[in-house]
């Protein structure tokens, strides 16, 4: 629900609607969903990195099955995540379930964190 104020209102007494969206817009940022952005960060590396069409990776895309990665493109994958969001992959989690897509890393990059700051 969007609570208008008088300042959003011109002189005529009409809405004035780029102070509406700049204000809708500034309280979607500040609330925004960390996931979200963690998997628009990691769409945007892995299109980088392979030359692919940002359009043709989704959350669900098996980066691995699919072919946008290789051992290389993995290793590449592992920096970025211990660079980007603080975290260290011990030699163990380096398996498919945690690597297989956008959605698989997000959710291992939120348990790595919950645990680091336990």
């Amino acid at each position: 629900m969007i609570h208008l104020q008088k300042k959003r209102l011109m002189p005529s007494g009409r809405l004035n609607r780029n102070k509406i969206i700049q204000c809708g817009y500034n309280k979607i940022t500040n609330i925004m969903n960390t996931d979200t952005s963690k998997a628009e960060q990691l769409r945007i590396f892995i299109s980088e990195l392979t030359f692919t069409d940002i359009d043709k990776i989704k959350k669900d895309t098996l980066i691995f099955e699919e072919g946008l990665f290789d051992s290389l493109g993995f290793l590449s994958l592992v920096g970025y995540l211990q660079d980007e969001f603080g975290i260290e992959v011990d030699g163990d989690e380096l398996n498919e379930e945690n690597f297989e897509s956008i959605k698989a890393i997000v959710a291992f990059v939120k348990r790595k964190k919950k645990h680091q700051n336990v």
